[in-house]
């Protein structure tokens, strides 16, 4: 029910294009100065294309609570709150990826565990019965998939 478009880093034809047909759109940034910058100007972008502030999720990847740069001075800069965190838990995802296995099976217990359980969240619908939008054709085209992985 589902299709996930990782790896948008430009705005050419067929990233707008998947983003034009998003129902939610996962804006994910990092604690360095440069990808919260680079989120800014993202949001800036989404504002003159039209889209509906309500669709767009700010996430913080590799979260530390310890960073000079905090959630407070991410949401300051690009103008919007953050939705969801994901700590950076290096010994839990990498347990993951040399088992082959999903963080919630190898590190069951972990805060990044946790907090790709609140993340997965944001896809449920926002109100009780909602029903999801028909789906446009080249919904239906990328959906045979399952995924659509962008370049990058």
């Amino acid at each position: 029910h589902h299709v996930v478009v990782d790896g948008v880093h430009d705005f050419g034809d067929v990233s707008l294009a998947a983003l034009d047909l998003a129902d939610r759109i996962l804006l994910v940034t990092t604690q360095e100065v440069p990808a919260v910058r680079s989120a800014q100007r993202c949001i800036e972008i989404f504002r003159k294309l039209g889209y509906d502030r309500k669709q767009v999720k700010l996430v913080v990847n590799r979260y530390q609570r310890s960073s000079p740069i905090t959630r407070q001075v991410i949401e300051e800069t690009v103008g919007m709150p953050v939705a969801a965190t994901v700590g950076n838990d290096f010994h839990a995802v990498t347990r993951a990826v040399n088992a082959g296995t999903l963080v919630a099976e190898a590190a069951p217990r972990s805060q990044v565990a946790t907090d790709l359980e609140a993340l997965a969240s944001l896809f449920r619908p926002e109100t009780p019965g909602a029903q999801p939008r028909p789906r446009s054709f080249l919904n239906r085209i990328f959906s045979r998939t399952g995924a659509f992985h962008g370049a990058g």
